[in-house]
């Protein structure tokens, strides 16, 4: 039974928290060789999942640990307090289960003064991201429920009502930034819509509102289009593969499938449910533990956010894990499998999925960036015509962007350097003798067309350049934030107004190829200019440079990336380590001097006798023509450039 392995793996998880809890009740975390710091929600989480897993189990040492820790946790001074949703959430449900203990009687006085006098970091206008918002949503209903308080009802239902259903896009993605219900820009981290989700959910079981459960479909829905085969699911966005999103988006779909929904919608959650907890279960290590992000170099803590923490994560998964053991077992029904030909685009957020038979594409198309009020929104990962996840044959080929937060040596302007993100064409520019890396983070003309075997994604826009401000101008920012007079602004972006990049990926579907074409325009005519015409993003840290070519094992399968135009060799590339959510990665690149376009192609099969032959049969300012021929198919690929942006004309020979 399902809910059995819920248990079981909470439990292990438990038992590697109790094995690290200190004789005070503070939690020691091995990876970074001390106690988890006291302004996190490690302990208030492991207090809960330790009453009810310890309750569910009559495991008294279980109970004991989560009196130690609670015990510890009421001595905090205020000035220890942190996270307050997340700690204020976990102690309204610790309340409700006080009978758990044989002395309940110890902590109801204290845990009631707190609960009457929650504080809450998220207000609008603060800077907060917006899962917060909806954290505070179930604080106030729950205080409605456990001591009738008119106040946080009226409350909650004004938060849902005026903002957190309106972060909700057309496409059914949250965004977690900014505040505003109508904002020019706003970032989807896919882990924050998993946690609004999860989090309306339990909204929804204390007020059962039609608009709601409406909210909650529609997002648990869009997420599920974007749940690749192997289960991996949250490679978009910061807090990027933890394990986190993982335990917020099985949590939701466990619960909405007890909610008032057609059979079909049931089903297909519930076998979302399984898939993530299939992908979740395989990163529990001997010790009980669950790897924070999908990679085994924990000790460097790589792809991890600057924010992460071991225990503090692996307490509020296990703790939400805890909470779906006390609910009753939904069997799933035998259903049919999504994983067939077909194209799923979440045009207003800007993610496209393309998935078929052997292979999984998720890429990003518009693109985000958020420079103002918070770095957690402007890092690579946001970066437009990006590969999210490429996997064929249920291996990963491709990784995530990369997250540089932990790079050794690492700068403020890692973060946005456009060399360390791959299959990212950028422009070297020169003013007052230094150089610029300028590129389209956001493009403002997106086109996604589908006809017979190859999906294309059109893209148009004007490159940026990002610039660090003064730390003088940072200082009194933060400053002014403090104070409420204003908020930071990590980044200064200046807009190349006369240059515009036109760039497309092709996508075939019955072949493994990507193939990858940009055109520089300066002033409306097509201009040579000194440019990335080669990049890419590869996990394997080995790799051979044949000619045009880059070969490379990626977990038994050939990965190549030809540079197809203009016409040389890549004895000069680069490579530079980049920290991924699957790993350390390489990203490689060559500059070219007064070019006008590139086109590259990538090639993800693994018989090195069946290599794609790319012809470049035609190159003026009109048109680029291709002829692909692989395995007994030919393809004619016509990049029309007279309209100064790519039409294609895909079509077989």
């Amino acid at each position: 039974m399902i809910m059995d392995s819920y248990s079981a793996i909470a439990y292990r998880i438990l038992r590697y928290l109790v094995s690290n809890q200190l004789s005070d009740g503070k939690i020691y975390d091995p990876i970074i060789e001390k106690p988890t710091p006291d302004n996190q929600y490690a302990l208030t989480f492991f207090i809960l999942a330790a009453m009810v897993i310890g309750d569910k189990n009559q495991d008294t040492n279980l109970i004991s640990s989560a009196e130690k820790t609670l015990k510890y946790y009421l001595k905090l001074p205020s000035r220890s307090y942190g996270c307050h949703e997340f700690n204020n959430l976990a102690l309204i449900f610790i309340y409700e289960r006080l009978n758990v203990f044989d002395s309940p009687e110890k902590f109801k006085s204290d845990l009631e003064k707190r609960i009457s006098n929650f504080r809450y970091q998220a207000k609008i206008g603060s800077g907060t991201s917006n899962n917060w918002f909806a954290i505070r949503a179930v604080c106030h209903l729950m205080k409605h429920k456990l001591f009738q308080s008119q106040k946080d009802r009226d409350e909650a239902e004004f938060l849902l009502k005026n903002y957190i259903l309106k972060w909700q896009l057309k496409d059914g993605l949250f965004y977690d930034y900014p505040d505003d219900v109508n904002p020019h820009r706003y970032a989807t981290p896919l882990t924050y819509h998993a946690k609004i989700c999860s989090m309306l959910c339990l909204c929804y079981e204390l007020n059962a509102d039609d608009k709601l459960l409406e909210a909650i479909i529609k997002g648990l829905s869009v997420l599920g289009k974007f749940i690749a085969p192997d289960g991996e699911a949250f490679y978009y966005g910061r807090s990027n593969n933890a394990i986190f999103g993982y335990a917020s988006a099985i949590f939701a779909y466990e619960k909405a499938v007890r909610f008032n929904i057609d059979n079909n919608t049931a089903q297909r959650f519930l076998m979302y449910a399984r898939r993530l907890f299939d992908f979740l279960k395989q990163w529990q290590q001997p010790d009980g533990h669950i790897c924070v992000v999908t990679n085994s170099e924990e000790k460097d803590r790589t792809g991890w956010d600057v924010y992460t923490h071991n225990v503090v994560y692996n307490a509020y998964t296990v703790a939400l894990l805890a909470l779906l053991s006390e609910t009753d077992y939904q069997e799933i029904p035998k259903t049919r499998s999504e994983n067939g030909n077909n194209i799923y685009n979440a045009s207003e957020a800007g993610l496209l999925r393309i998935q078929n038979q052997n292979t999984f594409l998720a890429l990003s198309t518009k693109g985000q960036s958020i420079t103002k009020g918070s770095i957690l929104f402007a890092d690579l990962r946001y970066h437009g015509m990006n590969i999210l996840t490429l996997k064929y044959k249920g291996r990963t080929v491709i990784p995530p962007p990369p997250l540089m937060w932990n790079l050794e040596n690492r700068n403020d302007m890692d973060l946005v350097d456009p060399r360390f993100c791959g299959f990212q064409p950028f422009i070297s520019l020169q003013q007052k003798g230094q150089e610029y890396l300028s590129s389209v983070r956001v493009y403002d003309e997106i086109n996604v067309t589908e006809e017979d075997d190859v999906t294309t994604v059109f893209a148009s826009g004007k490159p940026t350049i990002y610039t660090k401000p003064s730390n003088m101008y940072e200082i009194s920012t933060k400053i002014g934030e403090r104070l409420g007079i204003g908020k930071s602004v990590f980044f200064n972006v200046k807009t190349m107004q006369n240059l515009r990049l036109h760039y497309c990926i092709l996508c075939f579907h019955k072949i493994p190829v990507l193939i990858f074409a940009g055109l520089i325009e300066y002033d409306g005519k097509i201009s040579n200019l000194n440019f990335c015409s080669f990049s890419a993003r590869i996990l394997s840290r080995e790799f051979e440079i044949v000619g045009n070519k880059v070969r490379c094992e990626i977990d038994g399968e050939t990965l190549w990336v030809e540079k197809v135009y203009p016409e040389s060799d890549l004895k000069d590339l680069q490579n530079i380590k980049v920290a991924t959510s699957r790993g350390s990665a390489q990203t490689l690149y060559q500059m070219e001097n007064n070019s006008t376009f590139f086109v590259n192609a990538l090639y993800f099969g693994n018989d090195d006798e069946k290599l794609p032959n790319i012809i470049l049969k035609n190159v003026d300012s009109d048109t680029i023509e291709l002829d692909m021929k692989l395995n007994g198919l030919c393809y004619n690929i016509s990049l029309n450039t007279k309209e100064k942006k790519f039409n294609s004309n895909v079509k077989k020979c």
